[in-house]
């Protein structure tokens, strides 16, 4: 009987702990009422909204599958090994360790193991280990759809687009390809509606080192394919709050960054679904989504929903650590003066990114809701990417939501995309 209620008395006395630390317990809603259990795990900006009845959080005890386990997937983890002490950064690049020189062709993880939150270089490290994390299923195809809302006015205009990339880097099978010009990746967007939008499109080619990224930019009204500068990439896109940067939290060239690490802390990070994304094998030998992956929830199209009408209700937030990073731009001309971004520890992921202008003062904030996908005959060789972006301009009080995973448009993973496509020839055909 002693044991028996010492274990309860000490049950009891963890309970205490937690209540009185103020966390709130799995499955639980977080509203107006409760706010304060979750003040300190995400960004001041989205407990504000929290507060004020904008959007609720919804906190699950865990995902139905392990990071852990896609992470180490054995032959990613084991390229990853090889990259054990290999490279180093310099000038904000990734470079051969030994020789200071520009790296080459890496699969799997340039900076595998356990991170240093105190190296001065750690968030650039754990950056380009997103970046690889990402390209280790080769290259990709999407349809997006971009949602603008006002507070008042609501759904504004949906503008449905493409994203499509070709990686030279990261994906395995890639490192013969002939690249004489050490391209890293190339990327192209493009607007096929509302008709006034149709045709805008934007190609960027990334390269390793230090070199600037190479921008090309279509607008429909001059007709013309223009040279662009990569700070442009920080203009609204397609009339949203949204950057070209912004995707997958930041897409810009981490060379034009100087970073660090503010924090480490355990904090609610998003995700789309508890489960993977299932995936489906085409023809082609294509990864796919089908008619099952989720819809996202959207305050706009939630009936009874009396929050703001771009907030996304249906993330489920799970608590991991993450690092807070500290991001300013190189180019003085770059519209974001500063960014603090939240990064899930183990994967590398962005899960929040807190935008201001260049005078330092607050300006926007990004929820990225994450997502894991697996495929339906091989469950256990899963991935991560970006599943949905919401961004809010608190100034202008106006959010734009991107739905990256949808029943309706399909998400395609080692897509066999051509590489004439991200020439300047073959960029045209995205220019009408």
């Amino acid at each position: 009987m002693k044991g028996i209620s010492k274990r309860i008395w000490t049950g009891i006395f963890v309970m205490g702990l937690t209540l009185v630390a103020g966390l709130a317990l799995a499955d639980e809603v977080i509203t107006t009422e409760n706010w304060q259990k979750i003040e300190g795990l995400v960004p001041d900006t989205v407990l504000a909204w929290v507060k004020r009845g904008d959007t609720t959080i919804t906190i699950v005890d865990k995902l139905d599958f392990n990071t852990g386990d896609i992470m180490a997937i054995p032959e990613f983890a084991a390229e990853s090994k090889k990259n054990m002490g290999k490279y180093a950064i310099k000038d904000g690049s990734i470079v051969d360790a030994d020789t200071g020189k520009t790296a080459g062709f890496i699969a799997g993880l340039p900076f595998p193991g356990e991170l240093d939150a105190n190296d001065p270089d750690a968030f650039h490290k754990l950056n380009y280990n997103r970046y690889y994390n990402l390209h280790r299923i080769g290259s990709i195809r999407f349809v997006f759809l971009g949602e603008l809302i006002g507070r008042k006015t609501g759904l504004e205009k949906k503008v449905l687009g493409n994203f499509l990339n070709y990686s030279f880097d990261g994906y395995a099978p890639q490192k013969n390809v002939p690249n004489a010009t050490e391209v890293m990746f190339m990327s192209i967007n493009n607007i096929t509606s509302p008709y006034d939008m149709k045709g805008v499109a934007s190609m960027m080619w990334r390269y390793r080192g230090t070199q600037k990224d190479m921008c090309y930019n279509y607008l429909p009204g001059i007709r013309r394919v223009r040279r662009g500068s990569p700070a442009g990439r920080s203009d609204s896109f397609a009339g949203s709050d949204l950057t070209l940067d912004d995707q997958g939290g930041y897409q810009g060239q981490l060379a034009a960054m100087n970073t660090r690490v503010i924090q480490e802390k355990t904090a609610l990070v998003p995700w789309i679904d508890v489960k993977p994304v299932p995936v489906y094998k085409n023809e082609q030998g294509e990864w796919v989504t089908g008619k099952d992956a989720p819809l996202l929830d959207i305050g706009f199209r939630k009936q009874g929903w009396t929050g703001a009408p771009w907030a996304m209700p249906g993330l489920k937030y799970v608590r991991r650590t993450v690092w807070i990073g500290e991001m300013i731009s190189k180019d003085p001309s770059y519209n974001y003066g500063l960014t603090h971004m939240w990064c899930d520890k183990e994967t590398g992921m962005a899960c929040y990114k807190v935008n201001y202008d260049r005078k330092k003062e607050y300006w926007k904030t990004m929820i990225l809701g994450l997502a894991a996908f697996a495929p339906t005959d091989d469950p256990k060789n899963a991935w991560f990417e970006m599943g949905s972006t919401l961004i809010v301009d608190d100034r202008a009080d106006h959010g734009t939501v991107i739905e990256q995973v949808s029943p309706e448009y399909p998400y395609v993973f080692y897509a066999q995309n051509e590489l004439n496509d991200f020439s300047l020839g073959g960029f045209n055909k995205y220019c009408k």
